[in-house]
């Protein structure tokens, strides 16, 4: 990332306080206001969960038939259903988030560098190997976090997402594309715009 966006730590950096850096940042970034980009995650994490920082996804289970015979957890965890790792079938983007959220907090993952601000929480997601190298592979559950660690991983996930365009942030093709990003983005965009109907 720029050196220009790195945490001030002066400061006396907490979770709040980083969230507040990030959402800036975002807004910075992007030209949209503090109070649209907020807007703009709720309504992501309102289609993705109805807002429940704990909700795990049910996904169904087949026989060899093709039949649904019942359910499993599935691999989206939290509010915005980053997706868990390959034990779970997903995409371990929550991975891709935590990691992210670490270099905005001023760490390197390349080096092993630590933020500046490090608190518990996140270090217990970056476990060191007996040489001091950093476990940065490792599934992540977003649900295990609260509901503002989850806004600092969605925010930070955006800024270090490659080619993001902020515009039309929070509608339906936005989050299809730049949220979902798997191969059916037309039915998702439609399903997040149905649900808006039930936003408030």
């Amino acid at each position: 990332i720029n050196n220009s966006d790195s945490l001030n730590v002066d400061l006396g950096m907490d979770d709040e306080k980083t969230y507040n850096y990030l959402l800036s940042l975002a807004s910075k970034r992007s030209g949209i206001s503090v109070e649209v980009i907020q807007d703009g995650m709720r309504r992501i994490a309102f289609h993705e969960s109805k807002g429940d920082p704990k909700k795990i996804q049910v996904s169904n289970l087949y026989d060899k038939d093709g039949k649904i015979i019942g359910t499993k957890p599935g691999p989206g965890a939290g509010k915005y259903q980053y997706e868990r790792g390959e034990h779970f079938g997903g995409s371990n983007a929550g991975r891709r988030a935590i990691n992210r959220l670490y270099n905005y907090m001023g760490g390197d993952i390349t080096t092993g560098r630590a933020p500046d601000y490090y608190p518990s929480w996140l270090e217990g997601l970056f476990p060191k190997t007996s040489e001091g190298y950093l476990l940065t592979q490792g599934s992540v559950d977003a649900s295990q976090l609260t509901d503002m660690q989850q806004d600092m991983i969605f925010l930070a996930d955006k800024l270090g997402q490659p080619g993001l365009d902020w515009e039309g942030f929070g509608s339906g093709e936005w989050a299809a594309k730049y949220h979902y990003g798997g191969p059916q983005q037309e039915e998702y965009a439609d399903k997040y715009n149905k649900d808006m109907i039930y936003y408030k």
